[in-house]
């Protein structure tokens, strides 16, 4: 596999109305790890983003980090946005 070295992480704000969950929704939290999560974004911001698929704004990574976004009245989360589908290896 090639990696770009040049290639950048882009990550933009998107308003949190604009993002789709996922249907299979695949990791569930417990009340408590949810509340600590929102602490952790309250006290320290976000340190890993939402990851989506470009294509209908569908959220694939980052579902409990969008519950707590919300919970915490964000109307923006940061996000990286996937083109799924496209080769990025040679």
């Amino acid at each position: 596999m090639t990696v770009k070295p040049d290639a950048k992480l882009n990550i933009e704000y998107v308003p949190i109305e604009q993002l789709n969950p996922a249907t299979y929704h695949p990791r569930r939290m417990s009340e408590g790890e949810l509340a600590a999560l929102e602490r952790s974004i309250r006290e320290l911001g976000f340190a890993d983003p939402v990851i989506v698929r470009r294509a209908g704004c569908e959220v694939i990574g980052g579902h409990q980090r969008l519950v707590a976004a919300w919970r915490l009245g964000m109307s923006a989360v940061p996000v990286v946005f996937l083109v799924i589908g496209a080769v990025f290896w040679a």
